[in-house]
């Protein structure tokens, strides 16, 4: 371990290997290199990270169960430097694969924005005809932009593309929750779906949206999601 990655911060990138290991065992590969990857670089503990893991996950064509453990422990190398190992029993579970004519694509949408800038963006779906959900997560928790009260639930055209917002007066505005915070990461988060099936519950939290994802056959849904900072 680093002096710049704590033993929280290891032990759950020791746990994220662990459970990609579980899935590879069990012959699910799709997307494993995008797991490890954002791990890499979204390692710290917060509530954000975990929502990130967690959708992530769902994009994964396999669910991973713990039975027992985790189990941790130390490691150190020829160098000196200390890392993180994780041993767990588990139970992966595959789901059904998604339609790979289903695609969600989202064009001109930046990565950085100055805060006070409006969000906006290019979206289209190809395949079929969908219903879409956007929501907005930081690390104070989540929301949904669209559907919303000036932009009412539609089905969008396939191979159509769309520009957001869909109306001439609505604004998708970046502010962060806290104007002392040099900066602040959000995610962005876009769900085609097949079917109109609408997100139920008075709050938007991390767990809820997971859940509500994992209910929808991975054939019917279409993901998107973007990590944007706020400067």
């Amino acid at each position: 371990m680093s002096r710049e990655i704590s033993l929280a911060q290891a032990e759950a990138m020791a746990l994220q290997d662990a459970k990609a290991k579980a899935l590879r065992e069990a012959g699910i590969t799709e997307n494993i290199q995008q797991f490890m990857s954002l791990e890499e670089t979204q390692s710290s503990d917060s509530g954000f990270n975990q929502a990130v893991r967690k959708i992530v996950e769902a994009m994964i064509n396999g669910e991973v169960l713990i039975l027992k453990g985790p189990e941790f422990w130390k490691e150190t190398d020829e160098y000196g430097n200390e890392f993180a190992k994780c041993k767990i029993d588990a139970e992966v579970r595959k789901s059904e694969r998604p339609d790979p004519t289903f695609v969600l694509e989202v064009n001109n949408i930046d990565r950085v924005y100055n805060e006070g800038d409006r969000l906006s963006f290019d979206m289209k779906v190809h395949g079929k005809d969908a219903y879409l959900r956007i929501f907005w997560f930081d690390n104070e928790g989540g929301s949904v932009i669209y559907p919303n009260t000036e932009e009412e639930n539609m089905l969008f055209r396939k191979n159509t593309a769309y520009v957001f917002p869909i109306k001439n007066n609505v604004e998708y505005i970046m502010n962060k929750d806290d104007d002392r915070a040099g900066s602040e990461d959000i995610m962005i988060m876009m769900v085609a779906l097949k079917r109109d099936i609408p997100y139920i519950g008075e709050d938007v939290t991390y767990d809820s949206m997971f859940e509500w994802i994992a209910k929808i056959p991975a054939s019917d849904r279409a993901m998107y999601k973007l990590p944007i900072t706020i400067k």
